[in-house]
């Protein structure tokens, strides 16, 4: 059922244009470099243990690098292509927003969620992060994305 749904959204997302918003969003935030090590072991959705490990992620508590509490993981966003994890959504605690953290900056441990080279004071200048409907997004799954 899961699969379904993935491959239905990205067949979806394939069909309508790709916008730049999203990786302007999170290149916003802290971008890593294309090609990076980090980046070539993202996640895949199409991988059953990966989906259960990036859905396990939804909720969790997320610290940044200067030891301070960001938020919580509120969303994964998958690249339409590569099925990999693209984005996380942290719902955040002070701000009072969802920022996007490009998912290679996290370090995903057993026991937390570390965003690299991301602190509070980041945070709070951080644009807010906004959903469009080509995004395929795990903790959203069955709901239509907000209308812009």
């Amino acid at each position: 059922m899961r699969r379904t749904l993935l491959f239905t959204t990205a067949a979806a997302f394939l069909l309508g244009a790709a916008p730049a918003a999203l990786a302007d969003n999170a290149a916003g935030t802290a971008a890593s470099p294309a090609g990076s090590a980090a980046a070539d072991t993202a996640a895949t959705a199409s991988d059953e243990g990966s989906l259960l490990a990036l859905e396990g992620m939804l909720g969790r508590e997320v610290t940044g690098s200067d030891g301070n509490t960001l938020g919580r993981v509120s969303d994964v966003i998958l690249d339409a292509e590569t099925e990999r994890a693209k984005v996380a959504v942290i719902e955040t605690e002070e701000a009072g927003k969802s920022i996007a953290v490009d998912y290679t900056l996290l370090d995903v441990a057993e026991d937390r969620i570390t965003a690299r080279t991301v602190t509070r004071d980041q945070v709070a200048e951080m644009p807010a992060f906004d959903y469009d409907d080509s995004m395929i997004s795990l903790g959203r799954k069955g709901e239509a994305a907000p209308a812009q």
